[in-house]
């Protein structure tokens, strides 16, 4: 039997308010479509992560908002597994001091953004 692919995702911090990002399925200004996939960065590992969970993390967080974090200082936060029986890493970091106020909208990849924590705990994300 095959070993399912992890997943990890990333909690990026700033002061009172986290990453968020959409799966790129509506724009900021249509409310409706874009706040109903609102996620953490992440994503399933590849090849080039050497199984390394923290390195999944961290490329997913590049590919997926631009910002680039060291693997190594991500925190880990804990291990789950998703409703599709996928394990899944979550680790968390603050935002490095370069991380843009506001991302520039990246159809097909998603739209990051600050969002309050809530935000993503709603029962429709």
């Amino acid at each position: 039997m095959t070993a399912l692919p992890r997943s990890a995702v990333v909690l990026v911090t700033r002061g009172d308010i986290v990453l968020g990002l959409t799966r790129g399925s509506g724009r900021p200004t249509d409310a409706l479509t874009w706040l109903a996939d609102l996620h953490l960065p992440g994503g399933k590992e590849e090849l080039e992560d050497g199984s390394d969970p923290r390195m999944t993390a961290a490329r997913e967080l590049l590919e997926e908002t631009g910002l680039r974090v060291r693997a190594g200082e991500l925190r880990h936060i804990i291990d789950v597994v998703s409703p599709t029986g996928l394990p899944v890493s979550a680790f968390a970091t603050p935002a490095p001091a370069d991380a843009p106020d506001h991302f520039e909208f990246r159809p097909g990849i998603g739209q990051p953004g600050w969002v309050p924590p809530d935000a993503l705990v709603q029962r429709w994300c």
